[in-house]
């Protein structure tokens, strides 16, 4: 054999060897099917992803007459005419949607399910259908909500709503786009207003002012529901960023809330309560009576004595919504470790869909002007919701003085009365909602 054809035999007993350690490799790296994954029919093992399929087989089983479709589709995405990533529905069978990690696509909202609703591709009628898994607070198919555990067909521009969440997926034919749209953009306009605000060097007397404004924007985008924007109004008003000149009458911002659809927080004696105040001044309460005497006088306002009762220690909880946006976004809280990626308008919607979903459990009480809030429920919330290292007090930061926080916490923090939780509040740690229970 010359040593030409000895180099050939050479090369190609190493090509085989080659070869075979792949193949051998292959094998290691095959992931084995749990004994759930197994009872699925083959074609949806052999369409899935095998980590896909053990995670879901035990909380989801897909019906034998799903399958691949035979071209790509997305769900389009936006909220309140805000674009949001489109979510890819080309490469499974079947999709599901929830709170729990094992889902293919993850909701924050806190309105979802652990496991809130699928989307299965049906191979014999080329379309795609919604299933209710039994979640909480439903879903809504063109803003109807669809019955539970009954398979719905949908056809293309479809508008689905998880939950009480205010983004809206449409079903389109494609892939998603490419180009993905920044969330930083995704805000309404009443938001971009807050954050261009809240940059501005007067932003710390103002921060819980543009929170309450932002809300606001956002809620009358769109949504299903209008019950948050009746917890800001009902909760608590927010804080006043200059204080109103003698004489004037500083009730015209909270009249012109009220015709949103709720009324100005007001006492058992109908009057109205607006607080004013520069920082390191305490601030004056201001009481204006609501309706005119029989001579037609015009409102008058009498100022408080003093501000003592302002400077006297209350016993204060928290709830932190951190955002991509803070100056740590990691979560320290129930899902401790994670890089935070929701957006600050996100943020602000679980804060006020945090108080909504109270005040459609507990009625308010008239002569409080608010749905009042136990320590107990407040605790709970933290629990399930707050994203800083007060949650291992329980979101107690225990009797508390003026001037200890920000100004934003400040200013909130002593308008409460015992039981009150505030409207949400920005800083730069993120969206916070303050609890009094002294």
């Amino acid at each position: 054999m010359s040593s030409f054809q000895a180099q050939v035999a050479k090369l190609a007993r190493a090509a085989e060897t080659v070869s075979t350690a792949d193949e051998h490799d292959l094998h290691a790296l095959s992931i084995p099917l749990s004994e759930a994954a197994q009872s699925l029919p083959p074609h949806i093992i052999a369409a899935t992803d095998p980590v896909k399929l053990n995670k879901q087989a035990t909380i989801f089983r897909c019906p034998a007459w799903a399958g691949l479709p035979s071209r790509s589709f997305h769900l389009h995405c936006v909220r309140g005419g805000a674009l949001f990533p489109a979510l890819g529905l080309q490469r499974f069978p079947y999709y599901l949607f929830g709170k729990s990690p094992a889902c293919d696509y993850v909701l924050e909202h806190p309105s979802i399910s652990s496991v809130h609703a699928a989307l299965i591709f049906n191979k014999e009628h080329a379309c795609f259908v919604l299933l209710d898994l039994g979640s909480t607070n439903g879903v809504r198919l063109g803003g109807k909500r669809v019955e539970p555990r009954k398979p719905i067909p949908i056809t293309l521009g479809a508008a689905i709503q998880f939950g009480y969440s205010m983004r809206t997926y449409e079903l389109r034919a494609g892939a998603p786009p490419v180009k993905r749209p920044r969330e930083g953009s995704d805000e309404g306009p009443a938001a971009q207003w807050n954050r261009s605000g809240s940059a501005s060097a007067e932003s710390g007397r103002r921060g819980a002012d543009g929170a309450s404004r932002s809300i606001a924007g956002a809620d009358s985008a769109t949504g299903p529901v209008s019950a948050p924007r009746t917890a800001d109004a009902l909760g608590t008003s927010a804080p006043a960023s200059v204080p109103p000149e003698p004489g004037r009458q500083v009730a015209s911002e909270s009249t012109a809330s009220a015709a949103t659809g709720a009324a100005s927080v007001s006492d058992a004696h109908g009057a109205c309560i607006a607080t004013a105040g520069r920082a390191g001044e305490a601030a004056a309460s201001t009481v204006l009576p609501t309706t005119a005497d029989a001579a037609g006088a015009s409102l008058t306002a009498t100022v408080s004595a003093s501000g003592e009762a302002e400077h006297t220690p209350i016993h204060l909880f928290q709830l932190v919504i951190k955002h991509k946006d803070v100056d740590n976004p990691i979560s320290r809280g129930h899902n401790k470790g994670e890089l935070i990626t929701r957006s600050c308008a996100d943020a602000l919607d679980m804060a006020r869909d945090i108080l909504a979903d109270h005040q459609r459990r507990v009625p308010l009480v008239p002569e409080l002007g608010f749905s009042p809030w136990t320590a107990e429920e407040f605790v709970a919330a933290v629990g399930e919701y707050c994203e800083v290292s007060s949650k291992k007090k329980r979101g107690d930061l225990g009797m508390v003085e003026k001037g200890t926080f920000a100004d934003e916490i400040d200013e909130a923090a002593f308008r409460l009365r015992r039981g009150e939780v505030s409207a949400p509040v920005e800083t730069r740690l993120g969206v916070h909602l303050l609890y009094r229970c002294d």
